[in-house]
């Protein structure tokens, strides 16, 4: 995490005040001087709504971290900020880059901490935090609270709450983040599903997952591991192996033979695919499968996946490939092979 910088500027049209410490168009950032854009939420979610939707609007959020100082003027709650805090959370997941809350305040609203909860992450800069609210909007805190801390909240309000589980350490993300900046998007899209996706948990251990679970999941799992692969192509896509072309011969060739399917009985399948298989289109995948797609009564299913000639395991990039979403759609397509066959026993050999 980037070090804090002292923030001071104009207030805007609504009670949130804005400011940013963003160098002027024609004077660029000198080495080593930090860049930040900073809000000050006083209590109210719907004009920092507004204030951080103009702020991504006008890419001034293009920076180090946009850092919201949070200085409530009470603790009382607006209930039409219940309605508000879905907007929010949406404007934070969509920011390119990270969105810190910083509580000053001794006292706020169970809403308030809902909110620094919402952002990537919280700085508390009191000794103390205590947390004023009933009903509803406590236990929303409370549950917020426990899944980002790990600690249990109290139950009453106005009561002190531990704070030191939000605390993140210096070099959280390490080195690799100033190296590559253009990957902390991607990275901040699984961070955010990741916690999304443990605050819609299922309740019980045998109860099914919900839809916005499993989407959050697989946007956290699909975030991270995209956002490692770009950075490693980014790094060596200089060599000239990398992007080296391949002969339409030998794309078709190797396609024809990277899915095989063999009936072994009345409900039992095998099949053979080479990782060659991602050059293949979605139609000739579908065609290829159809015997154990379009046969209900094949229940079981034996997958073998196998090195290919074009793309090996000699690289985790295909040759060819030219940008991000060539390697995307790429790895993308083993995990959708695999959804196709989910609802039969499946049994997969790599």
């Amino acid at each position: 995490m980037a070090p804090l910088v002292a923030c001071s500027g104009t207030q805007s049209p609504s009670c949130t005040k804005l400011c940013t410490s963003v160098p002027a168009p024609d004077k660029p950032a000198a080495d080593g001087e930090e860049v930040s854009c900073c809000l000050v939420y006083e209590g109210n979610v719907g004009s920092l709504c507004d204030d951080l939707a103009q702020l991504i609007a006008s890419k001034q959020h293009l920076s180090k971290w946009i850092q919201i100082d949070m200085k409530p003027t009470t603790t009382a709650i607006d209930p039409a900020d219940r309605g508000r805090l879905k907007a929010f959370r949406r404007l934070v997941r969509i920011s390119p880059h990270n969105v810190l809350c910083i509580i000053h305040a001794h006292d706020v609203s169970a809403l308030d901490l809902v909110v620094a909860l919402s952002c990537d992450g919280v700085e508390i800069k009191s000794d103390y935090l205590q947390v004023h609210g009933e009903g509803e909007d406590l236990e929303m805190a409370r549950r917020h609270f426990q899944v980002f801390s790990g600690s249990e909240a109290p139950s009453e309000s106005g009561t002190a709450w531990p704070t030191a589980g939000l605390r993140m350490g210096k070099g959280f993300f390490g080195p690799w983040a100033a190296a590559f900046p253009g990957v902390l998007p991607y990275i901040w899209m699984g961070v955010r599903h990741a916690g999304l996706a443990m605050l819609t948990r299922p309740d019980g251990d045998d109860s099914k997952p919900t839809c916005e679970q499993q989407r959050a999941m697989e946007d956290c799992y699909a975030g991270c591991k995209c956002s490692a692969l770009f950075a490693s192509f980014d790094a060596v896509a200089e060599r000239s192996s990398v992007l080296a072309s391949v002969q339409d011969s030998e794309v078709d060739a190797a396609v024809a033979e990277a899915i095989a399917v063999e009936l072994h009985g009345p409900d039992l399948a095998s099949v053979t695919i080479t990782s060659d298989f991602i050059l293949a289109s979605v139609p000739h995948i579908q065609q290829k499968l159809a015997s154990v797609l379009g046969d209900s009564s094949v229940t079981r299913v034996h997958v073998r996946l196998l090195d290919g000639e074009v793309c090996s395991s000699r690289s985790i990039f295909p040759r060819g490939v030219a940008k991000h979403s060539d390697i995307f759609k790429w790895h993308r397509k083993w995990e959708q092979v695999m959804t196709t066959l989910s609802s039969r026993e499946l049994v997969c050999t790599v």
